[in-house]
């Protein structure tokens, strides 16, 4: 893994007679907080991201947990791809929506699963449960009681063996209930390939991202020989191919693309 862009990987983005930009929200384009709800997207990278999808041989994607109601609120774009879910459902400029079949079957499972993780929210265990849809997250960060913290665990897993349905992808700070199907960002990312056509003898393909959730995005990107990117939270061993430091240094990065790219191909007219 690299620890920076090097110029001749920049001037391969900036240069791609198609390029297609696969970007996280939460800790990619959006610092972590202490509650999902102070995670908002700054007007700043706002700007960048409308850009970005004004520009003519350029195509941006945000591939995110949030559901796509959210997703739609935060990027009120219309050249932009939307895969909310992790892709479990995905908006396309041709407003477009396809949502897995599988997911929408289970999603009355959600609101069973809602009713017995609400103990955990309430007074001394103030876990906080985030409905995205199609996806259920329950965050642990203002718990710092290890007690708590493993009382919290065990009542979890425990509702795996209730819920055979669902799946349960634990981070460092969120559990995460999906539907146990086979699927991935990486499952994502190549069925919006797949819907756009992409001709990558032509063009290049870019992903950020942060988290294990991203890690099969990165061996998709790879595999289509493109630019894998993740911003460090932590030193865990990565498949993507060059490191950022923060999310700063991805906007400002991102804004250079954008300044650079809108020179080179112009806007949509």
């Amino acid at each position: 893994m690299q620890t920076a862009i090097s110029e001749s990987d920049f001037m391969q983005i900036i240069q791609a007679k198609e390029l297609f930009i696969g970007l996280d929200r939460d800790g990619t384009l959006v610092p972590y907080k202490l509650t999902p709800d102070l995670a908002y997207v700054d007007k700043s990278v706002l700007e960048i991201i409308q850009l970005l999808t004004n520009i003519n041989n350029t195509i941006v994607a945000i591939v995110s947990a949030r559901g796509l109601n959210q997703l739609k609120k935060d990027f009120p774009f219309n050249n932009i791809v939307l895969a909310g879910s992790c892709g479990l459902e995905i908006s396309y400029p041709d407003h477009k929506i396809i949502t897995n079949e599988t997911a929408l079957q289970i999603q009355p499972l959600l609101s069973e699963l809602i009713d017995r993780l609400k103990p955990l929210t309430k007074s001394k265990h103030k876990a906080i449960i985030e409905n995205h849809g199609l996806t259920v997250c329950l965050h642990t960060k203002l718990i710092s009681d290890r007690f708590i913290l493993k009382n919290i665990d065990k009542k979890v897993f425990a509702l795996g063996k209730i819920f055979p349905q669902l799946k349960i992808n634990k981070l460092e700070t969120t559990y995460e209930f999906y539907p146990n199907i086979n699927w991935s960002k990486g499952m994502a990312i190549e069925a919006i390939f797949e819907y756009l056509t992409l001709d990558f003898n032509q063009g290049l393909s870019i992903f950020v991202g942060d988290s294990q959730a991203d890690e099969s995005a990165y061996e998709v990107i790879n595999n289509y020989k493109g630019i894998s990117f993740k911003v460090i939270h932590n030193q865990n061993l990565s498949k993507a191919k060059i490191l950022l430091n923060s999310e700063k240094a991805l906007i400002d990065m991102l804004d250079h693309i954008a300044r650079m790219r809108c020179n080179l191909f112009g806007k949509r007219s």
